[in-house]
């Protein structure tokens, strides 16, 4: 069973001073899409412990950059369980294992999907500071989506592309 999730977070790494402590930014909403039930799910801060309930019950945990981002930051939130213990496919870290460098989802999108992130994560906290709660829960489900969906096309068809530049170019990949 597969669960593909994304979070945003309330602070940036400029206001909380370091890179180290993935944990004082603290999670304004995560968003999980449940392969079961063929199903979105949107929590909020308060509703980690209802996010923890889906997730224990996942095989799989897909995302971009879920590994040295968003899991580390959602840890804190989880009583039961640890992350990581969980099967993992984090689809830029897979990306960088082939390439050797960082590529963004909105470059993975573009050229694969032919569709492109609506916002960014410094606009998401901007979001969360100004009240802006549904746009900022639309913004990270398209996040998901759009994961979901590049994991979907490059299990389907062994590669995904990106473009840098002017370029575009093939990534031929496998996810388990």
């Amino acid at each position: 069973m597969k669960l593909v999730l994304d979070i945003e977070t309330q602070n940036s790494f400029q206001d909380v001073g370091t890179r180290l402590n993935l944990g004082l930014l603290k999670i304004s909403v995560a968003v999980a899409y449940w392969y079961p039930e063929d199903k979105y799910y949107v929590f909020t801060v308060d509703q980690m412990e209802q996010m923890e309930n889906l997730i224990s019950q996942a095989e799989y945990l897909i995302g971009f950059n879920t590994i040295g981002f968003d899991l580390p930051v959602l840890q804190q939130y989880m009583k039961n369980i640890n992350l990581l213990d969980k099967k993992q496919i984090d689809i830029m870290a897979r990306l960088e294992d082939v390439l050797g460098y960082k590529i963004s989802l909105d470059a993975v999108a573009r050229a694969t999907l032919g569709a492109k992130k609506s916002s960014s994560g410094l606009e998401a906290i901007k979001m969360w500071r100004e009240g802006r709660l549904d746009e900022l829960k639309k913004y990270c489900e398209q996040d998901v989506r759009l994961t979901k969906e590049i994991y979907e096309f490059g299990k389907k068809n062994g590669f995904v592309k990106f473009n840098a530049g002017w370029e575009e170019y093939e990534v031929p990949i496998t996810w388990e």
